[in-house]
């Protein structure tokens, strides 16, 4: 009786310790939401030039935890583009080589595989991977692209008539260009009409909004991607 006795509080203890540290340790969504956050600031940072910031943000959301495949492959990438951005080469490939490892199939986006920056580097760490270079399409016409590239830009000013109300983060394109990330773009300036606004965060479907823009008006655009 005495030793079943025994038992039954080592075990009751047993239980008890291990509800105490599952409770000290975060929420697996708070720690997705945070990774998710740091890569998004990491992005951001990179696009800002502030590449020492970027590398620290970037590798805070790997050690986290990304819970998405392609959003790990997205820091990686990022990491290679930021230490090239440095002349840092040899932590450049290897970067790409992370990125690689994860999914074999990872190729750069047209416009990305033409920067003269990190292009070497890439090459390198696709060729090791025994294949040859493999390299994302661009699906806008090329006129559309021109058109946006013209019309949709970054702007601060308090006459943007496009608000961004973005959480955690996104890719943000509008008639197929790309033109930034929010955060830090939360503001567009777009000529009156109708225009294609996409916002894309690896973890998450992809979210595609058609908006008037009228003379005088302003659009804002919310979206909470982590809402269910």
């Amino acid at each position: 009786m005495q030793i079943k006795h025994l038992i039954g509080i080592g075990a009751v203890l047993a239980w008890t310790g291990l509800a105490n540290a599952q409770a000290q340790q975060p929420c697996c969504d708070e720690r997705s939401a945070a990774s998710r956050q740091y890569l998004g600031q990491g992005v951001a940072l990179f696009d800002g030039k502030n590449y020492k910031e970027a590398e620290r943000a970037l590798h805070a959301a790997l050690f986290v935890g990304l819970p998405d495949l392609a959003e790990r492959v997205l820091a990686h990438k990022y990491l290679a583009f930021t230490y090239c951005s440095n002349g840092e080469t040899a932590r450049c490939t290897a970067a790409f080589d992370e990125a690689f490892a994860l999914q074999p199939a990872f190729a750069l986006a047209e416009h990305e595989s033409r920067n003269a920056v990190w292009r070497a580097a890439y090459l390198r760490a696709q060729t090791r991977r025994g294949g040859p270079p493999a390299v994302a399409r661009e699906t806008q016409p090329p006129s559309a692209s021109k058109t946006a590239s013209k019309t949709a830009a970054h702007d601060p000013q308090s006459d943007s008539n496009v608000r961004l109300r973005v959480a955690p983060w996104a890719t943000v394109q509008v008639n197929g260009k790309q033109v930034g990330v929010t955060p830090p773009v939360t503001r567009l300036q777009l000529p009156p009409g109708l225009h294609t606004v996409r916002l894309s965060n690896p973890g998450f479907t992809p979210v595609r909004q058609v908006i008037k823009v009228t003379k005088g008006q302003t659009v804002t655009i919310s979206h909470d991607f982590e809402s269910r």
